[in-house]
């Protein structure tokens, strides 16, 4: 059986956790979703690329989202799954010397 007070425990240090995305592709796409089913409080999504044809079969965008950046049809898609996540979006190229700022203050 369930300890409903660890679930709960679980729930609430979930709700504290912010993680950092680097990519909306197959994986990255689908860990974020993921994260937020699971009760992350803030999501860091980033990623430069448009939603495609072809990213509809592994990834998680929907066809009214072909030509949109990926962030925006993401952080669209985890919000109807959890309004209560934060997202914080960044449409850029990560480089050397790029990810301090997107991820300054994940864990």
């Amino acid at each position: 059986m369930v300890d409903l007070r660890k679930r709960d425990e679980i729930r609430r240090k979930l709700r504290r956790v912010s993680v950092g995305v680097a990519g909306l592709g197959g994986l990255g796409s689908n860990a974020a979703v993921s994260l937020a089913r699971a009760g992350v409080g803030r999501l860091v999504l980033v990623d430069f690329d448009k939603v495609e044809e072809s990213n509809l079969d592994r990834q998680y965008y929907f066809r009214h989202q072909i030509g949109w950046f990926k962030v925006d049809a993401l952080t669209e898609n985890i919000r109807n799954i959890n309004p209560t996540v934060e997202v914080d979006e960044f449409n850029m190229k990560l480089k050397k010397g790029s990810m301090e700022k997107p991820f300054k203050d994940v864990d």
